[in-house]
């Protein structure tokens, strides 16, 4: 049923469910030019969605060590005039009590950090000699909780089979492309 705006919306939720996102947004678009005034609702909060949809797409997975999960923005990749790589990464958990109790272990800052969203930093790498160093770190609840910045850069060599090796592999990789 082509024509059937309701059938895209059952097929684009199937989708959604299944994480496949890009499906999703294809039925619920076609859904929404079919212009049907049952849909007009579905249709003003799909354009909220796709604002989310954006976001979802722009982080890709890297990987997962522990209780974090690593996800890297490949729209950030971009050479710098030293001719390193420089990338945005976020992390997320799993399980926020278990992280605050983990900080707490560190002596890291625990305060608010019960409502911990996200973290967002940027790392820098020297795809030549095989090294990387973090230039920022922000973690946000609502509201950024903590933030640092790197006034001095001192690369460290990248530790093979680390998250680290997994951004270094896809960054450098990237360049390649560009170069």
């Amino acid at each position: 049923e082509p024509d059937n705006a309701n059938r895209y919306v059952y097929r684009g939720s199937v989708y959604a469910l299944m994480g496949q996102f890009r499906e999703a947004k294809v039925d619920y678009q076609k859904a929404c030019d079919l212009e049907n005034e049952e849909l007009k609702d579905f249709c003003a909060k799909f354009a909220e969605f796709k604002g989310v949809l954006a976001e979802i797409e722009k982080w890709q997975p890297l990987g997962k060590s522990g209780n974090t999960l690593y996800f890297y923005d490949k729209t950030s990749i971009r050479k710098q005039p030293n001719g390193h790589i420089r990338v945005w990464m976020k992390t997320t958990v799993e399980d926020i009590p278990t992280y605050v109790e983990e900080r707490k272990k560190k002596y890291q800052k625990t305060e608010g950090y019960e409502n911990y969203s996200h973290s967002l930093m940027a790392w820098e790498f020297d795809c030549n000699s095989v090294n990387m160093v973090r230039i920022s770190v922000i973690d946000y609840d609502d509201e950024v909780l903590y933030s640092s910045h790197e006034k001095s850069i001192k690369m460290t060599p990248v530790v093979p089979g680390s998250i680290g090796d997994l951004l270094y592999k896809v960054v450098c990789k990237e360049k390649g492309k560009k170069d």
